[in-house]
Parts: structure tokens; sequence; C-alpha cells
């Protein structure tokens, strides 16, 4: 969603962006944390994501970051979704930050590292 962001805006398109929650992890923080927990050899459930943020929201903050042209237009729904998805699918990361040692970083820490 992000590199899809930064290229539509940078293009001076408009983003639809559905205002309900998620938590967005970069893939080079999430590798560190698979990593990590390999070396742990235990089963079981470990939510692994960055910090809670709505999808517009990141796209504002995308558009402001790197100061892009488009628009970013909030949307309640996404007309075309087939699968239905909830208004807050972020995850709770609280036993991840006990187990893991790696720094998950706040949202402006990722966006500074994005590859675009």
């Amino acid at each position: 969603f992000p590199i899809y962001v930064y290229k539509t805006l940078k293009e001076g398109k408009e983003v639809s962006a559905f205002k309900g929650y998620y938590s967005p992890i970069s893939a080079r923080k999430l590798a560190e944390a698979i990593s990590e927990l390999i070396d742990y050899r235990k089963t079981g459930i470990l939510n692994v994501a960055g910090e809670r943020i709505s999808r517009v929201d990141l796209a504002i903050k995308i558009k402001e970051k790197f100061n892009l042209p488009g628009g970013v237009k909030e949307v309640d729904d996404v007309k075309g979704w087939i699968a239905k998805r909830p208004f807050d699918s972020s995850l709770d990361i609280s036993k991840a930050k006990k187990i893991l040692s790696v720094d998950f970083y706040s949202l402006d820490e990722n966006l500074r590292h994005m590859v675009v």
C-alpha cells in the first residue's frame, strides 16, 4: 500500500484510502523479527506489526513526508473488494515487544527507510 500511494501521488493522481485501521510493517523489520523467531524454535501465534494507523492517515503522512502533488480522498469503503474487511484489523504486538529485541520503529522512521 505505501509504495502504491507514493507512486500514485507522485504522478499527481488521487488516492482513495479507506479510513479503517491496520498495522503496517516494513519488510525489513518483519524479516528481522522472523530471523530472531527462528532461533527460538517455538510454536504458536505472535503478532508482529507496526504501529496502528488508518490507511487514509498513512496516505496523508506519505503525501506530507515526501511533499507529493497528488491528493488523498477518504472513503468509507472500497468498491470492488471481494473480501469483507473489518473496520479495525490492527494487531496487538505487546507480546512480540516483550519477546523480541527487534526495534519496530515508529511509522515516521519506517517511512524514512521506505524504498521507492
